[in-house]
């Protein structure tokens, strides 16, 4: 399974690549992160690198901003599916990646996350921490790897456009 995760964040940073600017460094991408499982502070940062490094080998560059967990931002979710919204835009110029404990019983008991790919406001990426360290467990995996190849799994879906639960 451990495999499976990377080689998936793998090529979907690779089938949004072609979707970077010629020159990252100037058009850096924005995320938002809101960290609203508590997970440790380490954690959450060695995933981020770990995503920063794995869209950057596909020439994507991202700019990251931790912001309160109370934001507004971090608890709206616009669930609209159209593929006319295009990211990044005045109205929504970041991706919101929100990293939560659980969902309620019985929705998607076996998704890691889920992305939102025609969000234009609020969440983009929602990532299930408790299933995450479930699954870091059960592969003898770090959690932060397994944090970080479902956030860039779920980012490259709103990157692409496509939604699929993972």
């Amino acid at each position: 399974m451990k495999n499976w995760f990377q080689i998936s964040a793998l090529a979907m940073a690779g089938a949004v690549s072609s979707l970077a600017a010629p020159d990252p460094a100037k058009s850096a991408r924005c995320v938002h992160r809101y960290n609203l499982a508590g997970v440790a502070p380490s954690t959450a940062e060695n995933a981020t690198k770990q995503v920063t490094r794995i869209f950057g080998k596909a020439g994507i560059a991202i700019r990251w901003e931790q912001l309160p967990t109370g934001s507004p931002e971090a608890h709206e979710l616009d669930l609209n599916d159209s593929a006319a919204n295009l990211l990044p835009s005045d109205e929504h110029p970041c991706l919101v990646v929100k990293i939560t404990q659980e969902l309620p019983p019985g929705v998607y008991p076996r998704a890691l996350g889920f992305a939102f790919p025609g969000a234009r406001f609020g969440i983009d990426v929602e990532l299930v921490y408790r299933r995450i360290k479930s699954q870091a467990d059960t592969d003898g995996s770090g959690v932060d790897v397994v944090l970080a190849y479902a956030m860039a799994h779920e980012i490259g879906h709103v990157l692409l456009r496509s939604s699929v639960i993972l």
